[in-house]
Parts: C-alpha cells; sequence; structure tokens
C-alpha cells in the first residue's frame, strides 16, 4: 500500500490517481479547476471563506455566507455557518474562534449594531435584557440617520458627501 499524499498543496488525504486523492482527482477528471476540498476544512478555513473584511482592522467584517431564514433578501438576519452537520450562528462562532468560550446564560451582542457583522472587535457577551435594550437602541439609531439622509435629500444635498471637518 502507498502512502503518497495528495499532490494538492495542503490536502492530506492518500494519493490515488495520478498523485491527487479521490475528490482532488474527480475536480480534475471533470475539467474544474483544483480547489480545497470542503470536507477538509477547518471550521476557520470555512468562517473566513465567507467573510469580508474591512481595509482597517476595526471595520466590520460582512457575513457573505448563509443567513438565517430570508434575512438576507431583506437585509436583516444573522449569518450562520454548518460545520460537521451543526447549525450555529457566525457571530458566535466568530467569538468563539477569536475570543474564547461564551459565558453561560450570555448572548452575542454586536457593539457596531450591525446584525451582519462578525468582526470579533465588535462582539461582546451581554445579558439577554441588556443584548434587547442594545439591539432596540441600534435600530432606533438607524431609523434616524434614515430620516436625517431623506431630509438631507430633500433639502437637494448628498448624504453620502463627506463633511469637512472643523
Amino acid at each position: 500500500m502507498s502512502n503518497i499524499l495528495c499532490s494538492f498543496k495542503g490536502c492530506k488525504n492518500k494519493a490515488i490517481a495520478k498523485g491527487l486523492c479521490s475528490g482532488h482527482w474527480k475536480q480534475q477528471r471533470f475539467g474544474k479547476k483544483l480547489k480545497r476540498l470542503r470536507n477538509t476544512d477547518t471550521l476557520e478555513q470555512r468562517f473566513l471563506d465567507r467573510v469580508k473584511k474591512g481595509k482597517k482592522d476595526d471595520d466590520c467584517w460582512i457575513w457573505k455566507g448563509g443567513m438565517s431564514g430570508n434575512g438576507y433578501k431583506k437585509g436583516y438576519g444573522y449569518g450562520q455557518l454548518s460545520f460537521h452537520q451543526k447549525i450555529e450562528m457566525a457571530h458566535r462562532i466568530s467569538y468563539k474562534l477569536y475570543v474564547g468560550k461564551i459565558p453561560p446564560n450570555m448572548e452575542i451582542d454586536h457593539m457596531c449594531g450591525n446584525s451582519m457583522c462578525v468582526n470579533p472587535k465588535h462582539l461582546r457577551p451581554l445579558e439577554k435584557k441588556e443584548n434587547i435594550q442594545t439591539m432596540r437602541y441600534h435600530m432606533y439609531l438607524k431609523k434616524e440617520v434614515n430620516r436625517l439622509r431623506k431630509i438631507v435629500i430633500n433639502l437637494g444635498g448628498d448624504p453620502d458627501a463627506d463633511v469637512p471637518s472643523v
């Protein structure tokens, strides 16, 4: 028996044909570009494949993967990821990967108010009551920002224009 590993970079599966494992050989056979096999990815790899990081360290990391319910189409909701037949919320995965264990009976709050953000620097554990209060506050702020944007537009201004510093 041969103990030769697949020649695809990072693959640790045993090679079976043309120096490739079964999965990579099938990709090549069907004319597909060789890429990592999903079943060999770590949780962190699967997570990062679905995140768009901002240019700065403190920018939101926007979740581009699956969403709870049909929230993605409606512009709200929470990211979720399936790993080893278990579905978990993306912001909770981020917290566990980069901060640590979530304390018992705590929820993860988005300090930035963006439910699609998974930047661990924007996440903190809160009790359910506190989390609901901050969520209501963020919703209020979003409504106010939208109201002010409409006023600026009605006055003929550009709501996205940079405001000069004083």
